[in-house]
């Protein structure tokens, strides 16, 4: 071998000596390190690294879940007893938050208190987002987490749809879920319905006890068409002019033709205006197999009164797509001034563990939220998880602001522009879908443009 020969190769070797030391110090620099402003991740243990001497001060909802969490923590860090320290106390309002801040290094509130304290939120980053936020149904985080991961959704409660199960086996009707989606197969979709309400309206008073009488009650009946308040993203555009609020009517159209109530004597269709509130009557008197209830309904005390098992469910689909009924969400917040922000993202991912399902309670009687492919995992009781089931098709309260006004959330727009005399007229064909549209799109027009101009002028 020449010396020149020599030279190359003590060259080359002399390269990859030095890239392999600025590989080391890149791959060093990029690690997780435990300093106070990080959550660090162990990805072969699947828990989050721990600092050295940390404390965690942490809101719970109830002693169950305290309990659970206690021991827990002693099962998987025994080197760490005595570091969390737990208090139990209920959902902080936003009059609390507004008092106290985040009291605690892990906070328990709404989703749209939560939207006006985002400069008292630590970002959890990635670590959290791709391990404990990827067990949260997407469409309960709405925009929270638009620009970082600062609200953990971990509860909720609003519409769902409910079958009187007793009374539908009685009738013969098979109740086989063989898709396990929380419906029978043979009620899985309106057009399913709308098929047996020939049968139906022979055996009972009603298909469906709809009514016109509430507008909030109402929202899913629009969903039909993949239409979701603000689905655009944008808070001035809750989205009334697209093709999906459009396909959306259409399902008012079906249950009008149906018919899901009985036909009048000339055999024309109930109207609209007649179509009294009567989803909780319809179901306890078996005027109906189906209703939609909340939680204040109390169906579990009517269901020992009457005998009969009320099964809640998701909403049956429409064209293929599930309506989804609003809900208000709970979940957790991590406090700004947290000192061990990784420990308490262990907390967190204890709290947010299918284990914790089977514990979970709170004041305002919200269930706690899962995503489907962890339905297995959870050892609850069948009603409970029929509503963590039915819950996990549910849409969150939209917490964005109107885009020229941010002391106006976008959600009120739906709460106050009243639409339901033009939806009646649509289910009384006096107005086409699209007039419908129309007269919706300028009513919500003119009311952002007012709100905008209420911004500008102050």
């Amino acid at each position: 071998m020449s010396k020149q020969q020599k030279n190359m190769i003590m060259i080359l070797v002399g390269v990859i000596l030095i890239s392999g030391v600025i590989t080391g110090i890149i791959i060093w620099n990029a690690r997780c390190v435990l300093d106070g402003t990080q959550i660090c991740y162990d990805e072969n243990n699947k828990v989050f690294y721990l600092e050295e001497d940390a404390k965690v001060s942490v809101q719970v909802e109830s002693d169950s879940l305290k309990q659970y969490l206690e021991e827990t923590w002693i099962t998987l860090h025994p080197e760490y007893e005595g570091a969390l320290e737990i208090t139990v106390r209920e959902s902080l309002t936003l009059d609390e938050l507004a008092a106290e801040g985040l009291p605690f290094d892990l906070n328990v509130t709404g989703q749209t208190s939560a939207a006006f304290i985002m400069d008292k939120v630590f970002d959890m980053g990635s670590a959290v987002g791709d391990t404990i936020l990827a067990n949260v149904p997407t469409q309960l985080q709405d925009a929270s987490n638009a620009s970082g991961i600062v609200f953990v959704p971990n509860s909720t409660k609003g519409w769902l749809f409910v079958y009187n199960k007793t009374f539908a086996e009685e009738l013969g009707y098979d109740l086989t879920d063989e898709d396990l989606s929380g419906l029978p197969d043979i009620f899985e979709s309106w057009e399913d319905i709308i098929e047996f309400a020939p049968q139906l309206l022979e055996q009972m008073d009603t298909v469906f006890p709809l009514t016109f009488v509430d507008q909030e009650s109402f929202y899913p009946f629009l969903t039909g068409g993949r239409w979701l308040l603000n689905f655009t993203n944008r808070g001035s555009d809750p989205g009334f002019g697209s093709s999906e609020f459009l396909d959306g009517l259409a399902l008012i159209e079906a249950l009008r033709d149906a018919p899901i109530v009985p036909t009048q004597e000339d055999g024309t269709v109930s109207s609209a205006e007649s179509l009294a509130w009567r989803y909780e009557e319809a179901l306890y008197n078996r005027e109906t197999l189906f209703t939609i209830a909340i939680d204040w309904m109390q169906l579990d005390e009517h269901s020992a009164l009457t005998g009969d098992e009320y099964v809640y469910a998701p909403f049956p689909s429409f064209k293929g797509t599930r309506l989804s009924p609003m809900a208000e969400v709970d979940g957790y917040v991590m406090s700004n001034d947290v000192e061990y922000p990784s420990a308490t993202a262990e907390v967190l991912r204890i709290l947010r563990a299918p284990a914790a399902a089977s514990v979970y309670s709170s004041a305002s009687s919200k269930t706690f939220v899962m995503m489907r492919h962890e339905f297995q995992n959870l050892q609850v009781d069948d009603e409970t998880l029929n509503k963590i089931r039915a819950y996990s098709y549910s849409d969150s309260v939209p917490v964005m602001t109107l885009d020229d006004n941010p002391a106006v959330l976008s959600r009120y727009v739906f709460q106050e522009v009243d639409i339901m005399d033009v939806l009646k007229d649509l289910y009384d064909q006096k107005l086409s879908a699209q007039e419908v549209q129309e007269v919706i799109v300028q009513r919500a027009t003119e009311w952002i443009d007012t709100h905008a101009v209420e911004a500008s002028d102050d």
